[in-house]
């Protein structure tokens, strides 16, 4: 089995948007090119072994950051014995240098969490 078999382009294309990332963003993420992440995107060049770490470490990241979110809205509602609560982005965890597009992601994640739990909260 090839390594273009293991990691596929659809897949690096979709993992990069359901990271909120752009190709560019990537790009500047993983120190290569915009066109080196679009010819991978297109099939035109193979993507290194590597990629697929890189993105896993940035899905990690993701998933952290929205758990991270997540709890600070539950412990707003919880202090305030509300379950309206707003947070300010200022508030948020520490967002290890992200791009503001995976922080956006991340916030959308933990207001579904949020509603889910019964929790409104806005963030601003």
């Amino acid at each position: 089995m090839s390594l273009s078999q293991l990691f596929s382009s659809v897949e690096l294309d979709a993992r990069r948007a359901a990271l909120g990332l752009s190709p560019f963003e990537l790009a500047a993420i993983l120190e290569v090119s915009k066109d080196t992440v679009l010819a991978w995107e297109e099939n035109t060049l193979q993507i290194p072994i590597g990629i697929a770490l890189e993105l896993e470490t940035l899905e990690d990241q993701l998933d952290d950051l929205a758990a991270a979110i997540f709890d600070l809205i539950k412990h707003k509602s919880a202090v305030r014995d509300t379950p309206y609560v707003d947070v300010n982005l200022i508030q948020l965890p520490n967002q290890d240098g992200l791009p503001f597009s995976m922080v956006k992601v991340a916030a959308a994640r933990a207001l579904v969490e949020a509603r889910d739990s019964g929790i409104t909260a806005t963030l601003y």
